[in-house]
């Protein structure tokens, strides 16, 4: 009797280690990263759509209009009508633990785009980041569905849509013009960009203002957080509009006195509902 168990969970330990070896086998075939690389012509192409679920989007001034995906998963082009869409889809909707140590969800899709300015840029991510640099766009709409990066350089946008739900908007030495960026929980981090009659708001985390142009026309707002503004030179007709319902507001510019300088023609409204608001 003995003698039988012993076979039996031999036998049992074998089929499980053969069973396993089988399937991580193939698993592993089945994770292969393929790399699809295309061309296209920028005079027939004005507006970019691209939908990722679980790929990081770069899209960067190149020499050529060129894409190039790293990954696992199924890409989808359209090109019709001068719109270049693509759709990266994850090829399974598992929302279990996955352990399989083969398995690396993240791929990267990056654009090139000669120097030119597009009719309208559109890039929507589910779990990834999103990357613009060096972009000139009439109409942007940038969307983090969950939670990821969208980081913007050396970019011009006009009519700009941001939003996010747990995201970090960063944008450096950029412009934004009629824009909103709107964020549920995480951080707006502003840099050197010149920023005309935009919105930013956040309802949980920080919006930092930084080395900001003296000529800016923008609203802020957050439910629970500190606002920071900081002029990179000496603002001038600008007004200031302060609102913190229960937290402080800080004046550390000598420039500015009872939140006015000069005429006032570019106006900036600030309003935190539980956070200070601070002005260097």
């Amino acid at each position: 009797m003995k003698k039988l168990f012993l076979f039996g969970l031999s036998l049992f330990i074998v089929t499980f280690i053969l069973g396993m070896v089988t399937w991580f086998g193939f698993e592993k075939n089945n994770n292969k990263v393929k790399i699809i690389e295309k061309q296209y012509d920028i005079n027939k192409i004005n507006r970019l759509i691209v939908n990722s679920d679980t790929a990081d989007i770069k899209v960067t001034k190149g020499d050529t209009f060129k894409l190039v995906y790293k990954g696992k998963n199924k890409l989808n082009i359209s090109n019709v009508d001068q719109t270049l869409q693509i759709a990266e889809m994850s090829a399974t909707s598992k929302k279990m633990v996955d352990v399989n140590p083969f398995a690396n969800h993240h791929g990267t899709l990056k654009i090139e785009i000669p120097s030119t300015k597009l009719k309208e840029l559109k890039l929507t991510s589910n779990v990834s980041n999103i990357e613009v640099n060096h972009i000139n766009s009439v109409n942007a709409t940038l969307w983090n569905e969950k939670h990821g990066e969208i980081n913007i350089d050396d970019s011009q946008f006009k009519s700009t849509q941001i939003s996010g739900y747990e995201t970090f908007v960063k944008a450096n030495n950029s412009s934004l013009t009629d824009s909103e960026v709107n964020i549920e929980k995480g951080a707006i981090d502003i840099n050197s960009t010149q920023v005309n009659n935009s919105v930013f708001k956040v309802v949980e985390g920080m919006i930092n203002l930084k080395n900001m142009p003296a000529e800016c026309v923008l609203k802020a707002s957050i439910k629970n957080g500190d606002i920071l503004l900081h002029y990179k030179d000496q603002p001038h007709n600008m007004m200031l509009k302060l609102n913190p319902e229960n937290g402080r507001s800080i004046i550390k510019n000598k420039n500015i006195q009872n939140g006015k300088n000069g005429d006032g023609r570019h106006k900036i409204e600030l309003y935190t509902t539980n956070g200070d608001i601070k002005v260097e």
